[in-house]
């Protein structure tokens, strides 16, 4: 089982609800990651399992989750991925996908969605350590049932996660840091900018080096410039090695963050997207910012 690089709530939810369901039924299951496991999931239930190296071996069976392209799996895995005899993909995002078995549905509110709907249609028992990863992964990817993507059948489904035992306490543990993190948060956030509807936070990796920031710390800011009146766009701009820059995009009804992401290489959904670039920082966060104005607003 693969995921993508960086994985948030729903990509680590529903890769570890598969691995626990798929471990369940008697299946040899492997969830590869080549990546740091992200801090906020360090001590969860399944993590232990993990692998960042495995023998390659083509006839087994290949899964992605909640991701479209082989480049969002990382090296050395996006090359062998395409090998396996077997794989297949279950996501919600806008493609193009590459050549696999895919069950994809854009208008599902989360992966974890799609998940549930597997494990449904095999008929086997969900325990509630697979119900509380599904859970998680609804939870973010709807911002707590908070995004307009938050639909009927995702709460029916979240429904059916509580009735089948989902543990909400280790579901908020998923969001807790430590408080050195949460004040830097605030730092940042005191930088954050706003302008003819679109609010943007750039982090350098100066700012990187200077406060010493780990990933946790700079991914959820992204939820909180989307909170700001008035703007219809929110940016966060990670510098976290040199000269690449990651950025996050967070929209209210543009219906076209994911083609603007596209434009700079990324993907993602129409109103949360993603992507990276290589240059220097301040001359991308402006030519980001003016892109998007103009396709976003027309000017």
């Amino acid at each position: 089982m693969y995921t993508h690089l960086e994985p948030d709530g729903d990509a680590i939810g529903s890769s570890l609800a598969m691995y626990f369901f798929l471990k369940s039924i008697g299946k040899d299951v492997r969830f590869i990651k080549p990546y740091k496991t992200p801090n906020s999931v360090l001590g969860f239930p399944g993590m232990e399992n993990t692998y960042s190296l495995d023998k390659f071996d083509p006839s087994r069976v290949a899964i992605l989750l909640d991701a479209s392209s082989l480049k969002r799996i990382g090296k050395p895995y996006e090359e062998l991925f395409s090998k396996y005899e077997h794989s297949f993909i279950i996501d919600h995002h806008h493609g193009p996908y590459f050549d696999s078995d895919i069950y994809v549905d854009t208008t599902a509110s989360a992966t974890a969605v799609l998940v549930f709907d597997v494990m449904e249609k095999m008929d086997c028992r969900v325990s509630s350590v697979v119900a509380t990863y599904l859970y998680l992964a609804l939870h973010y990817d709807t911002g707590g049932f908070y995004y307009t993507n938050t639909n009927k059948k995702c709460l029916q489904t979240a429904g059916k996660l509580i009735e089948l035992g989902a543990d909400m306490n280790l579901v908020m543990q998923y969001y807790e840091r430590d408080a050195n993190s949460i004040a830097k948060m605030g730092f940042l956030l005191s930088r954050l900018k706003a302008s003819d509807g679109i609010s943007w936070l750039p982090i350098s990796y100066n700012d990187y080096v200077e406060f010493s920031l780990e990933p946790d710390v700079t991914k959820g800011l992204i939820e909180w410039l989307r909170r700001i009146k008035d703007c219809k766009v929110s940016i966060v701009f990670r510098e976290d090695q040199p000269g690449k820059v990651k950025m996050s995009f967070r929209g209210k009804n543009t219906g076209k963050l994911h083609l603007i992401a596209e434009h700079f290489g990324g993907g993602g959904h129409p109103e949360a997207s993603g992507a990276i670039i290589e240059g220097k920082f301040d001359e991308i966060v402006d030519l980001v910012l003016l892109y998007t104005k103009k396709e976003v607003f027309g000017d």
